[in-house]
């Protein structure tokens, strides 16, 4: 019988949510921020921009990175999973582990530390997306 990868999804997606959050260890909220222009490409001062802030649940994990003898490199790559649903993550975004915002005034979104993301990958037997793999920039 062929499994049915859209209810992996949804379970993929409630398991994350059921273990992100402050009181877990390494679970978290955390917030994706999106840039949008209507700008043309040709023309940066033409249209407008628009932020966005998505509510994300994660699961973190650190890995020490090795050289190719083995040897810790000193490098600890940070990466968080995200479940499907909520917003496709981009590399162009940036995240805020930790922390659930819905919104942010522009002299309080110029205090937050966002984290630049490194690379984006999603799990996604049979093309539907489970769940995505975000490596943050270190």
């Amino acid at each position: 019988m062929p499994e049915k990868w859209e209810s992996v999804a949804a379970e993929v997606n409630e398991a994350i949510r059921s273990v992100s959050d402050t009181s877990q260890p390494n679970g978290y909220p955390a917030t994706i921020r999106r840039v949008t222009s209507t700008a043309n490409p040709y023309d940066p001062a033409s249209g407008s921009t628009t932020i966005t802030y998505t509510r994300v649940y994660v699961v973190e994990s650190s890995i020490m990175k090795k050289d190719r003898d083995g040897t810790l490199t000193g490098t600890v790559r940070r990466t968080l999973l995200v479940a499907a649903g909520d917003i496709v993550p981009d590399k162009a975004d940036k995240v805020r582990v930790g922390e659930s915002l819905t919104y942010a005034d522009e002299a309080t979104d110029a205090t937050i530390d966002w984290q630049e993301i490194d690379d984006v990958k999603s799990v996604s037997p049979a093309g539907v997306d489970v769940m995505y793999e975000i490596l943050l920039a270190g």
